[in-house]
């Protein structure tokens, strides 16, 4: 998969529903955060009561629900407990969806 082929995009409805493209790897999700990496760098969003409803690596989509919080992009490589990386960090967008 080439960044050509699954160009990147985020779209937020509300902050209530949320798609993502160009997902290269799901690195773990649960109701409080979703930690993806795209083919603009990992990318963790930040919630309360957040559902994957879809989930679609082959294609590069990743779809949830719930109350968005904030994002954060990171361009360095994820590590192997993603959810402890960014733990208390916030991203310019979550200070102003906060």
């Amino acid at each position: 998969m080439t960044d050509m082929e699954h160009p990147h995009s985020f779209f937020a409805n509300n902050r209530e529903s949320m798609t993502v493209r160009g997902v290269t790897e799901v690195l773990s999700f649960d109701e409080s955060g979703v930690f993806l990496v795209t083919t603009c760098g990992q990318l963790t969003l930040e919630g309360t009561n957040l559902h994957v409803t879809v989930l679609n690596t082959k294609d590069g989509v990743v779809e949830v629900t719930g109350k968005l919080c904030g994002l954060l992009y990171d361009d360095n490589e994820p590590t192997i407990n993603g959810s402890d990386k960014h733990k208390g960090k916030r991203g310019l967008f979550g200070r102003f969806l906060s």
